[in-house]
């Protein structure tokens, strides 16, 4: 028997991300959050995300969505883009590191991933 497809509102998403963010150190300004087709993708090919990084991605209806949510983010610190992106359903979000792109590290914190 299979489960019924249940997908979470766009406020749902966005409080598990907000509580992943404060559940890993850092101040708000070290995380960068953007919108693409597809968000590990993005996270892995584009901004260098290792997998002892930081970070998420969540799928959510449509562009519009993906948009207004990292524009909340952004709003409240995150540092990004959140423009509307044709196709660009999936948020990310991940912790700045020496090695991702955006190479900055605001909060000091050294990376462990080797």
């Amino acid at each position: 028997m299979s489960l019924p497809n249940i997908k979470k509102s766009l406020m749902q998403i966005q409080n598990e991300i907000v509580s992943f963010m404060k559940r890993h150190a850092g101040r708000d300004e070290s995380w960068y959050v953007g919108t693409a087709k597809d968000g590990r993708a993005q996270l892995f090919s584009v901004h260098g995300f290792k997998k002892c990084d930081v970070g998420l991605y969540r799928t959510v209806a449509t562009s519009s969505d993906a948009a207004a949510l990292a524009t909340y983010l952004m709003d409240h610190g995150a540092q990004g883009d959140s423009g509307r992106k044709p196709e660009a359903t999936s948020v990310y979000i991940f912790r700045m590191a020496r090695h991702t792109s955006p190479a900055r590290l605001s909060n000091g914190l050294a990376s462990r991933c080797a």
